[in-house]
C-alpha cells in the first residue's frame, strides 16, 4: 500500500527473494497500490524537482539494504560519472531511479515467477478472514492478499492557522514545480516553516527566477544546520555495554542518561561541552545564526560532529530503551532542535541560501504568532514585528506526526475493527522485532506489516532515514517468507 521510496523498496526486495523460490514452486504476485499512478516517487520526489536537493550523499541513497551503492551505480550506468557517493543529488534525478527500480522489479518478476501488478487505486478498507486479507479500494474493488505492507509515505502539513481554501494559500509545496508554476515572479512569498522541506521550496522557487521577497517564517526562525564534508567520526566512548549499563541503573533511559553519554564522549575527545550548551541556549538573530553554521561547516565544527554522530546512535540503538516520559519529552519540547542540529542541509543547499540572504530576497523570520488572511494577501504577526506577503505555502509538520491523509480512511477501518491500534506518540503500534501491526489484543497481526513514519511511535526519527527504513523492510519481508514453510523449504 504506496509506492513511493518505503513500498519501492519493499517491492524490489520482494520481488528478488521470492524469485529465488518461486520457479520451483507456484506463482507468485505482487500487487501494488498507489491512486497517484506514480509508482516509485511518491510524494516528495517527483521529477521535476531540479533545484531541490536531497538531504543525504548519493552512497546512503540506495532502496536495497544488502547493495548500499545500487544508486551510484545506477548513476554511473547512466553517464553521470564519476560518481564518488558523496554528491548530494537533485530529487528529480532520485525520482528517476526510483521509477527504474520499480520498472526493473516487473521485469525481473516476468522472468522469475513473479507477477507484478500495479493499481491506480487507493485501499480504503482492510478485514482479516481466518488465513488471508480482504481489501476493499476506493473504486469498489475487492482483492484478496496473504500479506500486506503498509507504506502510505510522510505525513503531509498541517494548516496551523485555519486558511486552506483562501486564495495564495498553498497546504503542501509538493510537487514543488507545480506549485512554483503557480506564484508570480514578483509576489512576495511567506513560507511557513523553517525544515528541510521549506528549504527545498525556497530553493526551487529562487531557481526558477523569482524576483520577490521570500520570508521564511516560523516560532524561532531558525534553519537547520549545515553538514560538514565526510562520514563523520566514529563513537569512542558510546556503546550497547554503555548504553545498557545506564538503562540497567532504573530500568530505563532518561534524559539525564542522554546528558552522561554525550559527556562521556566529548570528553573522550576533548571536546567542551559549553560548545553544545552555548548552541541550545544561543537567542541568535537567525540570519546571523545560520551564516554562522556555514562559515563552521566548511571547518567541521568538533562539536557538532559529535552530537550528530551520538544522536545517531540513541535513535537507532536506544529509542526503545527510553521510558514513555522520556520521549513524550523529547517529541514535544526538544524534537524542534534537535531536527535542525542532526538533520542537517547539504553544503550545496546552505550556500545558496546564503546569497540569498545576503542579497536581501530571502528573510528568515522567527516568533510567529498569528498568520491572517484579508482582500489584500496575508498578515503575519510576530512577537515584534509584522509582515505582508501575496501568498503562503505551509510546510509545518506535526510536531506528533499523524496518519497521512491519503490513508486515514484504511487506518481508520482498521482501528475501528480493531486490527490495528492508535500510537499515543504518532502511527500505529507494532511489534518492533518483525514490523508487524498489533490489533486492540496487543497481538501481533501475522502478514500484515507497518512501515515508515507510520510506525513512528515506536522507531522515532529511524523512519524518515533511508537506510533505516530499507533495512527494515528487509527484515520484515525475510520475516514473512520465514514463517512460510512451504517458501522455507524451497530456499536454495
Amino acid at each position: 500500500m504506496g509506492a513511493g521510496a518505503t513500498g519501492t523498496s519493499v517491492l524490489d526486495i520482494l520481488v528478488r527473494d521470492l524469485g529465488q523460490v518461486a520457479p520451483r514452486a507456484q506463482e507468485h504476485e505482487v500487487t501494488v497500490f498507489d491512486p497517484t499512478m506514480r509508482f516509485g516517487p511518491g510524494r516528495a520526489y517527483l521529477p521535476g524537482s531540479e533545484k531541490a536537493l536531497l538531504n543525504l550523499p548519493a552512497r546512503m541513497m540506495s532502496v536495497r539494504p544488502g547493495d548500499p551503492g545500487h544508486f551510484v551505480d545506477w548513476l554511473a550506468e547512466r553517464g553521470r560519472g564519476p560518481v564518488t557517493g558523496g554528491e548530494f543529488l537533485s530529487r528529480s534525478i532520485y525520482a528517476r531511479y526510483l521509477e527504474d527500480v520499480v520498472a526493473a522489479a516487473v521485469s525481473t518478476g516476468r522472468h522469475s515467477n513473479v507477477r507484478v501488478r500495479l493499481v491506480g487505486d487507493r485501499a480504503s478498507a482492510i478485514s482479516r478472514a481466518t488465513d488471508a486479507f480482504a481489501v476493499h479500494t476506493a473504486a469498489d474493488e475487492h482483492h484478496c492478499f496473504d500479506a500486506i505492507f503498509l507504506c502510505p509515505g510522510t505525513t503531509e502539513p498541517v494548516d496551523t492557522y485555519g486558511l486552506t481554501g483562501r486564495p495564495g494559500f498553498v497546504v503542501d509545496p509538493y510537487p514543488l514545480r507545480e506549485t512554483v508554476s503557480r506564484i508570480g515572479s514578483g509576489q512576495t512569498v511567506a513560507v511557513l516553516g523553517t525544515g528541510l522541506t521549506a528549504i527545498d521550496f525556497v530553493l526551487e522557487l529562487a531557481g526558477s527566477g523569482h524576483q520577490g521577497q521570500i520570508l521564511a517564517v516560523s516560532r524561532s526562525g531558525y534553519l537547520p544546520s549545515v553538514r560538514y564534508p565526510g562520514p563523520g567520526p566514529n563513537l569512542l566512548a558510546t556503546s550497547d555495554d554503555t548504553v545498557l549499563t545506564l538503562a540497567k541503573e532504573r530500568g530505563y533511559l532518561s534524559l539525564l542518561d542522554i546528558y552522561r553519554v554525550l559527556r562521556a564522549e566529548f570528553r573522550e575527545r576533548n571536546v567542551p561541552m559549553s560548545d553544545l550548551w552555548h548552541e541550545l541556549r544561543s537567542h541568535e538573530d537567525p540570519a546571523a545564526r545560520f551564516l554562522r553554521h556555514v562559515d563552521e561547516a566548511r571547518g567541521g565544527s568538533p562539536w557538532h560532529l559529535v552530537l550528530i554522530a551520538v544522536a545517531r546512535y540513541l535513535v537507532d540503538k536506544a529509542w526503545h530503551l527510553f521510558d514513555d516520559a522520556t520521549k513524550a519529552a523529547l517529541i514535544h519540547q526538544w524534537h524542534g532542535v534537535c531536527a535542525r542540529l542532526c538533520a542537517p542541509m547539504p553544503q550545496e543547499s546552505a550556500v545558496e541560501l546564503a546569497r540569498l540572504l545576503r542579497a536581501g530576497q530571502l528573510q528568515l523570520v522567527g516568533g510567529v504568532e498569528m498568520v491572517t488572511a484579508n482582500e489584500h494577501g496575508f498578515l503575519i504577526d510576530t512577537t515584534s514585528s509584522w509582515h505582508v506577503a501575496d501568498c503562503v505555502v505551509n510546510s509545518v509538520r506535526p510536531r506528533v506526526p499523524v496518519v497521512p491523509r491519503r490513508a486515514r480512511q484504511l487506518i481508520g477501518s482498521m482501528v475501528r475493527d480493531g486490527l490495528a491500534v492508535p500510537h499515543p506518540f504518532g502511527g500505529i503500534r507494532i511489534d518492533t522485532d518483525t514490523g508487524l501491526v498489533q490489533d486492540a489484543t496487543g497481538s501481533a497481526v501475522p502478514g500484515l506489516y507497518a512501515l515508515g513514519e507510520l510506525t513512528v511511535g515506536e522507531r522515532y526519527v529511524e523512519t524518515t532515514i533511508l537506510g533505516a527504513i530499507t533495512r527494515r523492510a528487509a527484515q520484515a519481508v525475510k520475516h514473512l517468507i520465514d514463517r512460510d514453510p512451504a517458501l522455507r523449504q524451497e530456499r536454495p
